[in-house]
């Protein structure tokens, strides 16, 4: 299970049983639970928009059914995504809300329409599973990685590929991007965390960071 603290009222849990909880983040008691999905989450996130008792969007899962789901706080089902052919791997809300995206071991990554569930874009690529995914901090771009040690940058105006991050040894299972617009993360199985200058086009840094494998990675998100 996961407990990630994302917003000063709400954490959020999710678990192999497919169960997700919301949590207060003022006193860690736990608010609602429910059942999201018959096969285990693979991944929550909370709505870029969400605030405690303002009614909408709480909370997006994924899980290994091949689904993404949007939940309001009281464990209301507001939307089902389906198209992927295999199960979900990490999920990520665009900055404005407004899009889902969704990495799955089917070799995809998917943008989707919150409120329509329309699938907007399908992106090809990885030649193992899509296993995470950032966006940049307008949105204009996004940074899909894989279990082929590979990260793909989406440029998602045009819908093309426009980079691509080389150099890890072993499957990439974490990546962020820098409130700056052009620093990425990347760190995986071959426990290092790499960091990215999308200006230069260039690994500026590889951290040794650990003994065993990196599953996860994020910037600070103040500066200093």
């Amino acid at each position: 299970m996961q407990l990630v603290h994302r917003w000063r009222y709400r954490g959020h849990l999710h678990s192999w049983d497919g169960t997700c909880r919301l949590w207060d983040g003022n006193d860690l008691r736990g608010k609602t639970t429910f059942a999201a999905h018959e096969e285990r989450c693979t991944d929550v996130r909370i709505h870029p928009s969400y605030r405690a008792g303002v009614d909408g969007p709480c909370a997006a899962t994924g899980s290994s059914d091949g689904t993404a789901k949007l939940w309001d706080d009281h464990g209301g089902n507001l939307a089902t995504y389906k198209g992927h052919a295999d199960r979900l791997a990490r999920i990520a809300f665009h900055p404005y809300g407004h899009h889902l995206a969704t990495t799955s071991f089917d070799r995809t990554r998917r943008l989707w329409d919150v409120e329509t569930e329309v699938e907007l874009l399908l992106q090809e690529g990885h030649s193992r599973a899509v296993y995470a995914l950032a966006f940049q901090c307008d949105g204009s771009w996004c940074v899909s990685a894989g279990l082929d040690a590979v990260g793909w940058v989406w440029d998602l105006r045009t819908g093309r590929h426009v980079h691509t991050l080389t150099g890890h040894i072993k499957p990439i299972l974490a990546v962020d991007v820098a409130k700056d617009g052009y620093t990425v993360a990347t760190a995986g199985e071959d426990h290092t965390c790499k960091l990215w200058d999308l200006r230069q086009r260039r690994c500026i840094y590889t951290l040794p960071a650990h003994s065993s494998l990196i599953s996860a990675a994020c910037f600070e998100t103040k500066q200093g």
